[in-house]
């Protein structure tokens, strides 16, 4: 199982103990929000934080056993995954990062080669296709290009786009 989808349970399953919690037991949000994080694989928690709350203790209590199969799930996940919950969550945090650069980066590149694809497309004009068409063609090849660069071969951009944009 990919480290998203991973994270992606975690969260679905957070958010039903914190439904479970503030919505039927009438925990504050904020208490939830202060004390839980940290504590999810801790199945003593909820029964610590009943005996701490006269206010809603008692439904807590009743509670119990909902959002310790929810904890339960969640210590599973962290047992697939061998990896704490919070370290976890940290990689995927650094994953859609490094994927954000990347797109951002693939995005100047492909900015930055458009007068390449144009100057391509001005010598096939004559070839039965519209010089439109060419271009947006030449758009996708350079699109392409981009995708399945290596710059570690030692190529220029531009120079490996050419054959994918004609």
């Amino acid at each position: 199982m990919q480290v998203q989808q991973q994270v992606a349970q975690v969260r679905e399953i957070e958010r039903r103990a914190l439904q479970i919690a503030v919505d039927r037991c009438g925990m504050p949000r904020e208490k939830f929000v202060e004390s839980f994080p940290g504590q999810e694989t801790d199945l003593g928690w909820t029964g610590r934080m009943a005996t701490a709350s006269n206010k809603y203790g008692a439904a807590l209590e009743r509670s119990l056993p909902a959002i310790q199969a929810e904890q339960e799930k969640l210590i599973e996940i962290e047992a697939t995954a061998v990896l704490p919950l919070q370290q976890l969550k940290k990689i995927n945090r650094q994953m859609m990062a490094a994927e954000s650069k990347m797109r951002q980066a693939k995005g100047e590149m492909i900015e930055a080669n458009l007068r390449l694809v144009i100057s391509i497309a001005k010598k096939y004009v004559n070839c039965g296709m519209h010089f439109l068409d060419l271009i947006q063609e030449g758009n996708i090849g350079l699109m392409k290009a981009v995708d399945k660069f290596e710059y570690r071969r030692g190529w220029k951009l531009s120079t490996y786009a050419t054959s994918w944009v004609r």
